[in-house]
């Protein structure tokens, strides 16, 4: 997954040049500017599941295997791998590979690195995972508790760290193409390439990245020149800008949905599955994101379509108003009530209005509280927020992502470690775990579009739309965006080999 604020399979790149005049590039040695959407929650690789953490980490670290551009498992930290039995991978380690300190990466490092994130909110990866063993300095074993045959999607995302590493950690050691060097006061982070890197050397000695919650923010550091590569512009907003001299922008299909989440769990009209159902039909996701600019299509599930679990067949029509109120009377509340909307700057400036319309068709009238990311995601994550706005992306390709850590009842094995609603339906558990060790892939999906169609029913997330991932940077940056929406700093070059 990842988490985002949002204020397997698809090829399309739409590519737009906006050229007049010519934008600012740092003289010097080469370095590269990049501006992130939202805040940085924190530097441990572990402890945030969380798109912006991912694409700063995605950086610094490896993970036994990672996903090529085009979302195809390749070797990693780990050259090679086997199933002695149904329930046990055996991976075999690059030899060699050092740690930004200088000590060597081997097995010890990758069992302290599992069964560390097993506790973290990132364990639901490894739900199935009952032991790590080691075989010997370069060689481990993955038992689990079942048949797991997405084991390897979901190793792409935990990063291997130096044994010893303390509960959180500040400093972040890694083996990948670039190393931290510093985070300033104003939160720009520093990373510099790592010269002894086990695989291809970075062309940029150094990286800057900036972190700006809101989109015109980004944008006027883009035009500026005070950034050479930005994620999440709108396509409408730069094409109105003038000054955006040699900039292109790249579209794809995204991963990610945005949606409306709320606690199940506190009494009030949340917990009632009719009146979700009443806020679900009472939506229009296609006037929403005409109004807010942005790069989606409405969606009516909780993956996009090009994530495994997706149900071709659901495509009903919003909204239905006499349906919506139809099903808030039957719930108790044919007048509406009263509700309280937690989200971050950048959606209280965009999505919120349009979502206090909305809702206010049905009577619902809805103040909107501002936090910021870091005390959003904390208030979610303690099962605080009565009702928010957020999105979340299967990265992996597979649904399993969002089902596991989403709508599984949290329990012991980490499953349910986004949960932040409190949904709780055993049924959903049943499907989750019998999905999870299916090695029969067309049953596997049958089992998958179960769940997902139990979910649409009990409705405790609200989804809206699937998410574009675009970007924007300057023209003579050589850069291929990634079907998993990751940002591989190493890959980026001036094209031609120099600076412009």
């Amino acid at each position: 997954m990842k988490w985002s604020d949002f204020a397997t399979g698809a090829s399309l790149i739409c590519l737009l040049g906006f050229a007049a005049g010519g934008c600012r590039v740092a003289d010097g040695p080469a370095e590269l500017s990049v501006g992130l959407e939202g805040d940085l929650l924190g530097l441990d690789p572990h402890r945030h599941d969380e798109s912006v953490s991912f694409a700063v980490m995605d950086n610094i670290y490896n993970r036994l295997v990672e996903f090529d551009g085009r979302m195809r498992i390749v070797p990693s930290l780990a050259v090679s791998w086997e199933n002695p039995g149904e329930n046990v991978w055996r991976f075999h380690l690059r030899p060699g590979v050092r740690f930004h300190n200088g000590t060597p990466c081997d097995a010890a490092d990758v069992k302290f690195s599992l069964d560390r994130v097993r506790g973290t909110e990132m364990g639901h990866y490894l739900a199935t995972v009952g032991e790590v063993r080691i075989v010997d300095g370069l060689t481990v074993e993955l038992h689990t508790i079942r048949p797991s045959p997405v084991l390897l999607n979901k190793l792409t995302f935990i990063a291997i760290v130096p044994q010893g590493q303390p509960d959180t950690i500040v400093r972040p050691v890694g083996t990948g193409p670039y190393r931290f060097e510093s985070l300033g006061p104003d939160r720009e982070l520093v990373l510099a390439a790592n010269r002894e890197y086990w695989g291809p050397k970075p062309h940029f000695g150094r990286v800057r990245l900036g972190f700006y919650e809101d989109r015109g923010r980004r944008l006027e550091a883009l035009v500026r020149g005070d950034i050479h590569l930005a994620r999440d512009i709108s396509q409408a907003e730069l094409e109105r800008d003038r000054g955006a001299a040699d900039i292109r922008l790249e579209i794809i299909p995204g991963l990610s949905v945005g949606f409306l989440g709320m606690s199940l769990s506190r009494p009030g009209p949340f917990s009632k599955r009719e009146v979700r159902q009443a806020i679900y039909w009472a939506l229009d996701p296609k006037a929403w994101i005409e109004r807010i600019e942005l790069d989606a299509h409405p969606s009516d599930q909780f993956v996009s379509p090009y994530v495994v679990g997706y149900l071709p067949e659901h495509r009903p029509e919003r909204p239905d108003l006499a349906r919506a109120r139809k099903l808030l009377a039957r719930a108790g509340y044919p007048r509406g009530f009263a509700a309280t909307l937690e989200v971050t700057p950048a959606a209280a400036n965009r999505s919120a209005p349009v979502i206090v319309e909305q809702l206010a068709s049905l009577g619902i009238k809805t103040r909107v509280r501002v936090l910021s990311w870091a005390g959003l995601t904390e208030r979610m994550s303690a099962g605080r927020s009565p009702f928010f706005f957020v999105g979340w992306s299967c990265s992996s390709g597979d649904a399993s992502d969002f089902l596991d850590a989403c709508l599984h009842s949290p329990d012991n094995r980490q499953y349910g470690s986004s949960n932040w609603g409190g949904y709780r339906n055993p049924e959903m558990d049943r499907l989750i775990e019998q999905a999870g060790s299916t090695l029969d892939n067309r049953r596997r999906i049958e089992l998958l579009h179960r769940a997902m169609a139990l979910a649409l029913e009990d409705m405790p997330l609200i989804p809206a739309y699937a998410r574009s991932r675009t970007y924007a940077h300057h023209r003579r940056l050589a850069f291929v965006p990634r079907l998993d929406g990751s940002l591989n700093l190493a890959e980026l070059r001036w094209s031609g080999g120099r600076q412009p």
